[in-house]
């Protein structure tokens, strides 16, 4: 399976939004992104590269796919960009470059969040197989948020006593427990069951609890 078929799912995700994943390398070794670049317009995967990190800071705009970076650069390194990149609340799989005698300082990135690691000198197949399960990982990360925050915006519309019988039926509870638990009638419960229903773009119990499960609110 190529890279490109492998991550065809992903990249068709990307495209309906309208923004292909990228590779980003940041490294200040120009023979070094010279040899990325090329690497990565082998599998046709978009590539944009730069010298230093603050370069990549000041172009990066939340795009899909991941970074690829080297450890140790002059300026500002690899780990401060990781952790300028997390106080802006951009949220993308790194990869970092290492030389010989840097893991322990990888490992400690890997903590901070890297996706991974690669020593040099790099094997290409090994890597792309490190950028193209990044970008997966980075796909359904994103997709995760879009599901998430689809949910807190359809949940929030709900008034508070019919959030309360949201809860009750997304645990299980019929109509005229739940009725009983919050001491009213079961024909108003029925009224506000409708209601939520309507609200949330739901037609059915199973489709409210799974909305539910999505929010967190019950356990699957």
């Amino acid at each position: 399976l190529s890279f490109a078929a492998g991550c065809w799912g992903c990249w068709r995700d990307f495209a309906m939004q309208g923004r292909a994943p990228t590779l980003f390398v940041v490294d200040d070794d120009p023979d070094m992104r010279a040899s990325l670049s090329e690497l990565a317009q082998s599998v046709s995967l978009p590539v944009r590269t730069f010298g230093s990190a603050p370069e990549f800071l000041a172009a990066y705009d939340n795009d899909p796919g991941c970074v690829l970076a080297d450890l140790r650069m002059p300026g500002m390194t690899g780990l401060e960009m990781q952790s300028r990149l997390h106080a802006s609340g951009a949220v993308i799989p790194l990869i970092f470059i290492t030389a010989y005698g840097d893991v322990r300082t990888a490992v400690r990135a890997i903590k901070f969040g890297a996706m991974d690691f690669v020593e040099k000198p790099i094997a290409g197949a090994e890597l792309l197989e490190l950028i193209h399960a990044a970008i997966q990982a980075d796909a359904a990360a994103r997709k995760s948020r879009r599901v998430n925050a689809d949910v807190a915006s359809r949940l929030a519309i709900l008034t508070r006593k019919e959030r309360e019988v949201f809860c009750l039926i997304a645990e299980g509870r019929n109509l005229t427990e739940a009725a009983e638990s919050l001491n009213r009638s079961v024909k108003t419960l029925e009224a506000h069951a409708a209601k939520i229903k309507k609200k949330l773009g739901v037609r059915n119990r199973a489709e409210l609890v799974r909305l539910a499960v999505r929010a967190g609110i019950v356990a699957v």
